[in-house]
């Protein structure tokens, strides 16, 4: 029976626009490829295949989907023959020999470690001394640099292809972890880590299952970039600094969870060495699972800063759905575990660490966004509206009742009122069923204008899963396309799932493909990766999402008002227009002062 080692590696080791191209001549156009539609007559291509996504979309007939779903189309047939058909095509064996994937897991990790000795002699030569400086101007001892095993990774796009893969062998295990990367517009390869300090990541037995690489000198690149997943690597299910701290977490029972490379040697330089981090992502439920099989307590350490927070709130809930005691530690906003490394002793840091609070305490008050009993109506109506969302989320019967008993105590409400109102207005965990051919109706140009924006909005989060971190509040959406495909996403987000865009659009129905994948293409032809610029749109277009939809709403609502109330909804909706504009106006001068 085919397995997802076997997917994994048809996704990982066939191009899908070469795939395609069997059947479609495709021409390259930026980052992708252009083609006839073998799906519907059409003059003027507009069959659109992503190297990036691993998808194809055409934006006249709305076919889409990933390489499986394309065999499946062109070829008539179900899933299990496009799979046969693949491994024909690839020489991939469908069945996977448990024998032949362990011997594979051993030549990865073999070259992982060839390539960590390569990047650890690196370190040493004249061409990485700015880094060895940086190093040492982030106070960063020579055992520090021994014990993490840190490393450098030289400028030049062909260090590793000169020096380390000597074979076409060695070339495709370095292509599958992500070593080394295609050439776009010619024949060979480059390396992925240029010009960037190395942190190896190992596993609990000690394997170098990935790296990270963190740009030390002023650049508008991303400042850490990671290994991909791979067959030895999961980021969702490892941490960095776990195969050295081991020990004393075995020994303590606890470990200390901060967020960065940094965070962890500086704590571990302290001899706080049960300390360990999450890879590139938020805590995810698997870790934690791990996590449980360690430990009997998890001690969050986070800056104090509203990203930190977010994190801590997040990382806090998963400890507390899994039942893994955890406690919270907020550092002052712009210090992070590495700076109280660099400018506490050992006693100072666990003095701190002894102020932590109880998760349970945190979870509330930040749920609660601090309000109490002498805030106003509107705030406690706000504050338990916020409760009873993330009570749905909880599901033991008896946790909900303390949460809301504690609650209740907070906001100086009756604890039986609070409980009847939240089983009224509980919805189900189930996936909404919505009948898409029923609801959808000959829109408005506003409408029509809103849906598209809210694809956008969706094709953001699909595509840079960083900007979850920063919603500050659920998105309430006006087209049920929309809800169907935000219930998607955030249940992959909420479950710790990578968000993967080809399997996404794969799932969604017929109906709601087609805009979804028009922006998906779209934004990802137009935008580049830079954090800040993407985060600072994307929060551009969450207002201008808040004005069509006042809009939308009193555009609805005009014809069955009374000419009084008319006037009064247009005027708190006028009110309402005017202060999303002037954020957005702030936001647009936010970003100038940073160009």
């Amino acid at each position: 029976m085919a397995n997802s080692v076997f997917t994994e590696r048809i996704r990982r080791e066939i191009s899908i626009e070469s795939f395609i191209s069997r059947y479609v001549q495709l021409k390259k156009s930026g980052k992708r490829f252009l083609g006839l539609c073998p799906f519907h007559q059409e003059k003027t291509p507009s069959f659109t295949v992503s190297p990036e996504l691993g998808l194809f979309h055409c934006f006249g007939c709305g076919k889409s989907g990933d390489i499986f779903t394309f065999v499946q189309e062109i070829e008539r047939v179900d899933f299990r023959r496009a799979l046969e058909i693949l491994s024909d095509y690839s020489g991939i064996p469908l069945d996977t020999n448990k024998d032949s994937e362990l011997k594979q897991k051993e030549e990865l990790y073999k070259l992982n470690e060839e390539y960590l000795n390569f990047f650890r002699e690196n370190l040493k030569k004249e061409e990485a001394k700015d880094a060895r400086e940086y190093l040492k101007k982030r106070g960063l001892s020579e055992q520090d640099l021994e014990r993490f095993e840190l490393g450098y990774a030289l400028a030049g796009f062909d260090n590793s292809l000169r020096f380390l893969l000597f074979t076409p062998e060695k070339i495709q295990l370095a292509l599958s972890l992500g070593l080394i990367k295609k050439r776009e517009n010619s024949s060979g390869y480059y390396d992925f880590f240029r010009e960037r300090i190395i942190f190896p990541i190992r596993d609990k037995s000690g394997h170098v299952v990935g790296f990270g690489g963190r740009i030390f000198r002023e650049s508008s690149e991303a400042k850490y970039i990671n290994s991909p997943q791979s067959l030895i690597y999961d980021k969702g299910k490892t941490f960095y600094g776990l195969y050295q701290a081991q020990t004393w977490i075995r020994q303590t029972r606890k470990v200390i969870l901060v967020e960065g490379y940094l965070d962890v040697i500086g704590l571990h330089s302290k001899e706080i060495s049960y300390t360990v981090a999450p890879l590139g992502t938020a805590l995810t439920v698997f870790q934690v699972r791990n996590l449980k099989n360690l430990v009997d307590k998890v001690i969050l350490c986070f800056d104090g800063d509203r990203a930190g927070k977010t994190a801590a709130l997040r990382s806090a809930q998963i400890c507390f759905k899994e039942r893994l005691e955890a406690e919270v530690v907020l550092l002052e906003a712009g210090k992070d575990p590495f700076d109280l490394s660099r400018e506490k002793t050992k006693l100072e840091i666990l003095e701190i660490f002894s102020q932590s609070q109880p998760s349970s305490r945190f979870i509330l008050s930040e749920v609660l966004e601090k309000k109490n009993i002498n805030s106003s109506i509107e705030e406690k109506q706000k504050a338990v509206s916020s409760l009873f969302q993330f009570l749905k989320e909880i599901e033991r019967e008896l946790d909900r009742q303390i949460f809301l008993q504690a609650a209740a105590k907070e906001l100086g409400l009756q604890f039986s009122v609070l409980w009847e109102d939240f089983h009224k207005g509980q919805i189900s965990f189930q996936a909404p069923k919505v009948d898409i051919k029923k609801q959808l109706v000959i829109r408005s140009e506003q409408e029509s204008k809103l849906l598209k924006q809210e694809m956008v909005i969706l094709a953001y989060l699909s595509l840079y899963p960083f900007l979850w971190e920063n919603l500050e509040e659920e998105i309430d959406f006006f087209c049920p396309e929309s809800n169907i495909l935000w219930y998607n996403l955030s249940q992959r987000y909420n479950s710790s799932e990578e968000i993967d865009p080809a399997s996404v659009v794969t799932s969604l129905q017929e109906s709601i493909n087609k805009v979804f994948c028009d922006c998906l293409f779209q934004l990802k032809e137009s935008k580049d990766d830079n954090f800040h610029e993407l985060n600072l749109a994307f929060q551009e277009m969450l207002l201008r999402h808040k004005i069509l939809k006042i809009e939308s709403e009193f555009t609805r609502l005009e014809k069955t008002l009374s000419p009084e109330e008319r006037f009064n909804k247009l005027k708190k909706f006028t009110t309402e227009k005017q202060e999303l504009e002037s954020k957005i106006r702030n936001l647009s001068l936010s970003q100038r002062k940073e160009v």
